[in-house]
């Protein structure tokens, strides 16, 4: 049998990102520790969030971050978090090397990978999800929740 639509899209997601390396998935999920973490999440002590969307700009209770949390979220944290750390390498780096981040021991860890020689390979890896994501599961994605208007029959 085939699964319905929205757990396709999700087995497209938990694919491609059981294909990464330990070490890259490791990244994702320190990166959604540290910088996507919610307020009602166990991991919140350890977030650095508002510290990253500071440098970025984005300030106050409600601002948005790059990053997301996999809690409400059915789909595409992973694929969001992947590309965040792509595309804000510098920024996290700045918090991770700020005396903030100094007693964080997953933002430690978050730093040593970051610093391995194995970086750039890492990075490569990370940029694979966004990618299948894209040409596999994004428009498959934005069909199934597209709104369709509802129809209302006159009852005679």
């Amino acid at each position: 049998s085939l699964p319905c639509g929205l757990h396709g899209v999700s087995n497209v997601e938990a694919k491609a990102y059981s294909c990464l390396e330990a070490n890259a998935q490791q990244v994702v999920h320190l990166c959604q520790m540290l910088f996507g973490s919610r307020l009602n999440s166990g991991y919140r002590k350890f977030s650095l969030k508002q510290h990253f969307n500071a440098i970025l700009g984005r300030s106050g209770p409600n601002a948005v971050s790059v990053f997301k949390s996999q809690q409400g979220c059915r789909v595409k944290s992973r694929v969001d978090n992947a590309l965040a750390i792509v595309a804000h390498e510098a920024d996290v780096l700045k918090v991770l090397t700020s005396p903030i981040a100094d007693s964080n021991k997953y933002a430690k860890m978050l730093l040593q990978l970051m610093k391995q020689d194995e970086w750039r390979r890492l990075k490569a890896q990370l940029s694979f999800l966004p990618i299948v994501w894209s040409s596999l599961a994004k428009e498959m994605f934005n069909a199934l929740t597209r709104p369709v208007p509802r129809k209302f029959l006159k009852c005679i």
